[in-house]
């Protein structure tokens, strides 16, 4: 698929309007994917305005930064489209009704029009999901998604939402704006995500002995913030309380070690008064999990291993970045990576948002989960 991007310095909108009526003109059935950073968030309502002025189609979400030319920037990248994408979206469930049933009924009513719409299609193509990334069900989502779409698509997506995990209205379209919402691009062509963390899996092993979606209960039958605690001090001598948990919880997160050796991070977020710890992302009961090695802020092995899979080509990377990432390493290293990606790829324009969760395989063509802590790149065919 052909796309074009633009970077926007908001709040002035008279460039977006600008460009808007001439996309119009030139393409009257397209319409744009517009990533806007938190700070910019009021200005959707405007947004919205313009796009229904020149009727054109609309989809877009809420990041705390978003990226263009390997610059970390507020303000919005709007990614055209000729001929606009099926885009999906659902916003039926309710934080404080969540039950194994409701959420299963949400994600088959979510996959309904999406299976209707590859009924048509005579060849696969990709999804690329988005969730606000307040809801505590994401993995398991991703993984019915999977099961009833199977390998009918190719999986990528991100996580939506504010960097302090407050929730906020984080998804939306020519009409509204979403709270607690999943959505779903469905592109027409079989696009190949890469996906990298870099982390490193110790020889010590602990297992989640009791949790309830994103919530920690215990490791090895104690206390989760107990065992946690006591393990950052014996490898690291560091001493974590609730007063400095937020400030190191990033830099030692969990990997829950799969059947098949793949290793997804889960950075823990938040405590309890009961010592149960909360991250984002599920964990499933009785995981086998580690604290991991963090990258090294001198390693190159997460950008080398990447460029290694995209290889050469001429196509511009929508490109993700985990906060998470970026606060362990801090925003020098941060940055470093994402120029070296970008120098790379030549005159290519990297394009994208920083993140709160990401979502693909390690492999290509794995099946996809919901990963912390990584870098995902997209290739598109510039226009």
């Amino acid at each position: 698929m052909e796309i074009y991007t633009k970077y926007f310095n908001l709040p002035d909108k008279a460039d977006m309007d600008e460009s808007l009526k001439n996309w119009s003109l030139e393409f009257p059935h397209g319409g744009a994917f517009v990533l806007i950073s938190e700070k910019n968030s009021s200005s959707i309502p405007e947004i919205q305005e313009i796009f229904q002025k020149y009727n054109l189609s609309l989809i877009g979400s809420v990041f705390p930064l978003v990226i263009y030319e390997a610059s970390f920037k507020e303000g919005a990248v709007c990614v055209f489209y000729k001929q606009m994408p099926e885009y999906f979206i659902s916003s039926e469930f309710n934080l404080n009704e969540l039950t194994a049933r409701n959420i299963e009924k949400g994600i088959q009513n979510f996959c309904s029009p999406i299976l209707n719409q590859l009924d048509k299609e005579d060849k696969p193509g990709s999804l690329f999901l988005i969730f606000d990334c307040i809801l505590p069900f994401i993995a398991s989502a991703v993984n019915q998604i999977f099961m009833t779409l199977e390998d009918r698509v190719s999986y990528m997506g991100i996580n939506a939402g504010s960097e302090t995990f407050q929730s906020i209205p984080c998804i939306f379209n020519r009409e509204k704006i979403y709270k607690n919402a999943i959505a779903g691009i469905l592109f027409p062509e079989s696009l190949t995500p890469i996906l990298e963390h870099g982390y490193k899996i110790p020889d010590s092993i602990i297992a989640a002995t009791s949790t309830d979606k994103n919530q920690i209960i215990s490791i090895d039958w104690k206390p989760a913030f107990e065992v946690y605690k006591t393990m950052i001090e014996k490898h690291y001598g560091i001493n974590i309380s609730q007063d400095n948990f937020y400030n190191y919880a990033v830099h030692y997160p969990f990997g829950i070690i799969l059947a098949d050796g793949e290793v997804i991070v889960r950075i823990p977020v938040s405590i309890d008064d009961k010592g149960s710890l909360y991250c984002v992302g599920e964990v499933p009961e009785n995981s086998i999990m580690t604290l991991l090695i963090s990258p090294d802020e001198a390693s190159h092995h997460t950008v080398n291993s990447l460029k290694n899979r995209l290889e050469e080509s001429s196509e511009d990377l929508m490109f993700f970045y985990c906060a998470g990432r970026k606060m362990h390493l801090g925003e020098n290293k941060a940055l470093s990576e994402i120029a070296m990606l970008a120098d790379s790829r030549k005159n290519k324009v990297l394009f994208g948002a920083l993140t709160l969760g990401e979502i693909g395989s390690l492999r290509n063509g794995g099946i996809p989960v919901f990963h912390n802590a990584t870098i995902i790149c997209v290739p598109f065919t510039k226009s």
